[in-house]
């Protein structure tokens, strides 16, 4: 059974590549991106299908909201589940992302690694990974 496909956004190269660690290490496959830029480019050229995508909003130069906005015009990822992680606890930012129908928004404070983990599987059970060729 496929595991899932799963793209992180996220400039802190340490909090980066521990959820790619712990994502891997439970059979996920797992591309990363250290901008939006570069998240936009890797999903452009990114030939199998992304099944969830873990996005920090604070990024540099193309930020979470920005980044997310323009993937949702994009058909491919109109419907792909979004999880936002951040250091920003504001009101107005939650429901900005939750416009953009977010699968979920964690401050980055008030979770573990082991959390996230459990949030991916929640979300990757409700979706589901995408097939090849859909």
């Amino acid at each position: 059974m496929k595991k899932g496909n799963i793209m992180i956004v996220e400039d802190n190269i340490f909090f980066r590549d521990s959820v790619a660690k712990v994502l891997k290490k439970v059979g996920y496959q797992v591309w990363t991106a250290n901008s939006g830029e570069q998240g936009l480019e890797k999903l452009q050229i990114q030939q199998s299908a992304v099944d969830l995508i873990l996005l920090d909003y604070s990024l540099p130069s193309l930020d979470g909201i920005t980044f997310l906005e323009t993937i949702r015009q994009t058909s491919r990822f109109v419907e792909t589940p979004v999880i936002v992680m951040t250091a920003i606890a504001k009101k107005e930012l939650v429901l900005k992302f939750r416009d953009l129908k977010v699968e979920n928004y964690l401050v980055k404070s008030s979770f573990s690694l082991t959390d996230l983990r459990n949030h991916v599987k929640i979300a990757l059970a409700k979706y589901g990974p995408v097939e090849e060729g859909e």
